[in-house]
């Protein structure tokens, strides 16, 4: 399953491969050739993945002050498709629909203008703050407390969003976003450590392309 799960996303070019699997430190090394590495903030590493069979470890974040970010880097444009790809356990204190929102991914350029997902209570959210554009969810049975594969691809005519290989078949209004060149990224929070997870995250890729599971 490691190697086979490498090689698969490997194969599709992306152009940031995270696995999370560092035993200490701050880094988080991009193995995609591009170099672009991460840092971790107040994660605890060496945790188990969420792969089957598979030896690499995650990363736990704390839903406090945990944060995980991907340095701007020139190939993540709004202009053309990108996808974003990454496996994530949420363990919220008070599981069900009272559970706090807790962000995963966020490309935020400032606030009130960023693009990015979050969980809440029984929901999945995928949201675009962008001249007004809200959230939109889909009601996920389960969704706290196993692993679950995630993949949120934008194009210029689309956003979908797809959980454990089905699209959840969400329409995001006002969906064009424009002046997110060369912005950072960040898992786990939204900017700064706002809405900390309280779960983990491994495997995350970014790609140019995009991807349909």
């Amino acid at each position: 399953m490691y190697q086979s799960y490498e090689k698969t996303v490997l194969a599709d070019s992306p152009i940031g491969y995270w696995r999370l699997g560092e035993a200490a430190g701050t880094t988080a090394v991009d193995i995609s050739g591009t170099g672009n590495h991460a840092t971790y903030t107040s994660v605890t590493l060496g945790q188990s993945g969420g792969l089957t069979g598979d030896s690499n470890t995650s990363a736990q974040f704390n839903g406090s002050t945990s944060t995980m970010l991907v340095p701007a880097n020139s190939s993540y444009t709004s202009t053309g498709n990108i996808s974003v790809e990454f496996w994530f356990q949420w363990n919220p204190t008070t599981p069900g629909a009272s559970a706090p929102r807790d962000d995963l991914f966020t490309w935020k350029q400032s606030n009130n203008v960023d693009f990015g997902i979050w969980v809440a209570g029984t929901s999945l959210c995928v949201y675009s703050y962008l001249s007004g554009g809200g959230p939109v969810c889909a009601t996920i049975t389960g969704i706290n407390g196993i692993w679950h594969h995630l993949v949120l691809t934008r194009t210029p005519s689309a956003t979908e969003l797809y959980l454990d290989g089905t699209n959840l078949n969400l329409t995001l209004t006002n969906h064009a976003i424009s002046n997110w060149d060369n912005v950072a990224m960040r898992f786990g929070s939204n900017s700064g450590g706002a809405y900390s997870l309280l779960g983990s995250i491994d495997d995350i890729a970014v790609y140019t392309s995009q991807l349909t599971q």
